[in-house]
């Protein structure tokens, strides 16, 4: 503190001012001028008793602490201290006391509002000349605000430091002499120290001797540039980024250098695996260009892949396969270009390796087919599922391979051998991709070869149906037509139909009896999704049965689908049943009439010979004897029975045109027979038949 020398050099002063005076004026001008510097110096100022009461205090002093001087003048300085800080310097007298001065001496005062502000004392004891005590100067300067700013540096502080140990990077501070300030945990955690063991090493402890030049020449080139730097280096397989960052003080003064090492080992191997990706796709879209190529076979397509797989794996020799969709055969279609290379005896080279009895492919080669998953080993010999090599064949240092699978089936299988640097993940994922794209083609080809049959199929049927048939689009061009329609309409050979689609249009309007009506109907169908079968009369007398449905594909109207089939001797015949029809009709009409008529010629008399006879019956013109009513209600009986036929025929009639219609009910057996046996005995008996009538069971009914 600078408080004391100046109290001393205050104090020195006055008394020597004092014992120049040598009058009484001299001394009251002297002790006013010390009394306007006591009141108005800028420090706060009082004086202590031996026991540390006060004496006097100044203006200063009471302004910091608010109180008045009556307040302050014969109390004790501890009176104005936390009770903490008023202990400590009754403690601390005597130690004052013994030495004479204090400086520097941090309390906590309370003011007069109760607020607590921190304050530093600096004092000396003054002596008589005698050597005696006098009094104590004291003078003290409020620093609460330096305390606050102090606190609150601690705490960036402390908070900068909880910061910097979270951080993954690992922080270093340098003195400017090299020395370390301050380590994060990252930092200590990696160079397996502690924190406060690393704190203060110089960097030549810190760092081997083939890295400390570098170091201290990017420390002197940060100093001298102003400016951060970085570089990288790898230790123990660890590579690392270092940032040198230079740090100053509030006056702009150069303090630190700070240094952030960030690992980025994981790093590197992804921008090294990017690398090699980007390689990759830039092979696989070159590869997808050429597979997608519609006019390439299968065995261009397995050319293609396996030279895109050597290139990529480095690889000195494999095959490119497809598996034969009926047979299961694999087949390999560049193993004989491998081969060429070997020594095997020409009667074991093969192109196609069939599955085994037990319905697997065999060896290493059939591994991954067998298991549908790709592998990869560097020790091929020692595979467990290495099943030796022909003699003069290549020897296998290194072998992959992956199955080119669609869903769930397996489509081929690209193998490889003999890498120059060996495979790895790297590699295997390459192929994997590969095999993938080569799959898809294969799909790709085999569903086109498909197509091409299917459509093959499907002209061979048109070519051979009985109809003309053809097929266009929504815009009523021509995309098919078979020779049968052409035949039908009678159609010019040499015309090209598919390119001419007007003058086809025109040649059947030509030939069509109503070709506006037939125009105007086509047109309408054009713009429907409904199925239409209707006739077309041509101007030659023949009549064609036209058939049109749309042609939808994933719910669009793409177009129609047309048929036309000769119908003229269908129409000849169906006219032909209509007239027969007619005349069936008219033949009919007049039978109802003729039976309408003839059922009332005969119902007329035969009512009267049943009335009659049933007047008899009932003996009102007197009596009769029993074989006399016998036989009038055998009259009788079989006149109501030959009514009920003749009622029966008018009901048959009535039936066909429609006026009644047919009620079914139970009937009793033993009725309808009772019914027979009255109308049948008279006619057997005048035969001298005899007849019998017996129903069993006989309540048997009939519905």
């Amino acid at each position: 503190m600078q408080n004391i020398p100046a109290i001393e050099t205050i104090v020195t002063h006055v008394s020597k001012r004092i014992r120049d005076i040598k009058t009484k004026k001299e001394f009251f001008e002297a002790e006013n001028r010390f009394k306007i510097l006591f009141q108005q110096a800028p420090l706060s100022y009082h004086s202590l008793d031996e026991n540390g009461y006060f004496i006097d205090v100044n203006k200063t002093w009471l302004e910091t602490l608010g109180y008045s001087r009556e307040e302050v003048i014969g109390k004790s300085f501890r009176d104005f201290l936390t009770p903490q800080f008023s202990e400590k310097v009754r403690n601390n007298l005597c130690n004052f006391r013994l030495h004479g001065k204090i400086q520097g001496a941090e309390c906590e005062a309370v003011r007069k509002d109760g607020k607590i502000i921190n304050i530093v004392v600096d004092g000396k004891i003054a002596y008589n000349e005698n050597g005696s005590f006098k009094q104590i100067h004291c003078v003290f300067k409020d620093i609460t605000a330096q305390k606050e700013a102090e606190k609150k540096a601690l705490e960036n502080e402390k908070l900068l430091r909880s910061m910097m140990d979270a951080v993954t990077e690992s922080v270093i501070l340098f003195k400017p002499d090299h020395t370390v300030a301050y380590i994060n945990e990252t930092a200590a955690k990696r160079l397996n120290i502690t924190q406060d063991e690393f704190t203060g090493k110089k960097l030549d402890n810190i760092n081997p001797e083939d890295i400390l030049t570098q170091r201290v020449k990017m420390f002197d080139a940060v100093l001298a540039e102003g400016k951060p730097t970085k570089f990288e280096d790898i230790r123990k397989g660890v590579h690392f980024l270092h940032n040198i960052y230079p740090v100053y003080d509030s006056s702009r003064q150069f303090s630190h250098f700070d240094i952030f090492s960030v690992d980025i080992t994981e790093h590197k191997k992804s921008e090294r695996k990017l690398k090699w990706e980007l390689a990759v796709n830039r092979e696989l879209a070159e590869l997808a260009d050429a597979l997608l190529d519609p006019n390439n076979s299968i065995e261009t397509i397995a050319d293609i892949v396996f030279s895109a797989s050597q290139s990529l794996t480095e690889s000195e020799h494999g095959y490119v396969s497809s598996i034969d969709p009926e047979t299961g055969d694999n087949v390999c279609h560049t193993l004989t270009r491998m081969m060429e290379s070997c020594c095997i005896n020409e009667n074991k080279k093969k192109i196609t390796f069939p599955k085994g009895p037990d319905g697997l492919y065999s060896k290493l080669i059939g591994h991954s087919l067998n298991t549908e998953e790709g592998f990869y080993t560097n020790f091929p010999e020692i595979h467990p599922c290495s099943g030796g090599i022909p003699d003069g064949h290549i020897k296998l240092k290194n072998f992959i391979s992956i199955p080119a699978v669609v869903g769930n089936e397996i489509m081929g299988q690209i193998s490889l051998a003999n890498s120059k640097k060996g495979y790895s993940d790297c590699e295997f994922e390459a192929i994997r991709r590969v095999a993938a794209l080569y799959a898809l083609a294969l799909q790709q080809k085999r569903a086109s070869m498909q197509i091409q049959y299917r459509d093959t199929l499907l002209k061979s049927i048109f070519e051979s149906t009985v109809d003309g048939i053809f097929v266009t689009d929504s815009n009523h061009k021509l995309l098919f037509l078979n020779s049968k329609f052409a035949k039908m309409l009678k159609l010019p050979e040499n015309l090209d139909y598919l390119n001419n689609n007007e003058k086809l249009t025109d040649l059947i309007l030509e030939r069509v009896k109503d070709p506006e009506e037939d125009l105007s109907k086509i047109q309408a169908l054009y713009r429907s999704n409904e199925t239409d079968i209707s006739y077309v009369y041509f101007k030659d007398g023949r009549v064609f049965e036209r058939s049109s449905a749309p042609l939808v594909s994933n719910g669009i109207l793409k177009g129609r689908v047309w048929s036309l089939r000769d119908v003229t001797e269908k129409v000849e015949v169906e006219k032909a049943l209509v007239s027969a029809k007619i005349n069936a009709e008219e033949a009919n009409r007049t039978k109802s009439e003729f039976l309408a008529t003839m059922s009332h010629e005969l119902r007329t008399p035969l009512n009267s010979i049943i009335g009659y006879s049933d007047l008899l019956i009932d003996q009102m013109f007197g009596p009769l004897n029993e074989k006399q009513l016998k036989y009038l209600r055998n009259i009788s009986s079989s006149g109501n029975h030959l009514l009920n036929l003749i009622n029966d025929i008018l009901d048959i009639s009535r039936i066909e045109s429609g006026d009644v219609s047919l009620s079914f009910e139970t009937v009793r057996t033993a009725d309808v027979f009772e019914d027979v046996k009255n109308i049948a005995i008279p006619f057997a008996t005048s035969k001298s038949i005899s007849m019998e009538f017996s129903v069993k069971p006989a309540d048997l009914s009939i519905y």
